[in-house]
């Protein structure tokens, strides 16, 4: 089991914010208690995830986090998750390709 983060830095007011996934809600969940990030930060849209600032992406990749670097990979892992939803329902199948064209 994995907890994985990205390298995105939206801005968000004064913040710089990445994203965090996890293989399962409890190691995802778990995680985001470790590093400080509190539950009701948790979005349950589309893909499950944590936006987390650059100092909780740091503590968590601290505690064992797998950085990874473009956004082509981090669709490519949410896709091996099966993380990849549209309003609660899994998508046709298509090529990671496809959905870097849609978004």
């Amino acid at each position: 089991m994995t907890v994985y983060v990205d390298s995105e830095k939206a801005v968000y007011y004064n913040m710089r914010m990445s994203h965090m996934i996890a293989d399962t809600p409890e190691e995802l969940h778990a995680m985001a208690e470790t590093i400080g990030v509190k539950r009701k930060w948790f979005q349950d849209h589309r893909v499950p995830h944590y936006d987390i600032c650059q100092n909780k992406r740091v503590k968590a990749i601290a505690n064992g986090a797998v950085v990874i670097a473009t956004r082509k990979e981090f669709i490519t892992q949410m896709f091996k998750m099966g993380l990849v939803v549209l309003d609660g329902v899994l998508p046709e199948p298509i090529t990671v390709e496809e959905e870097l064209d849609r978004r």
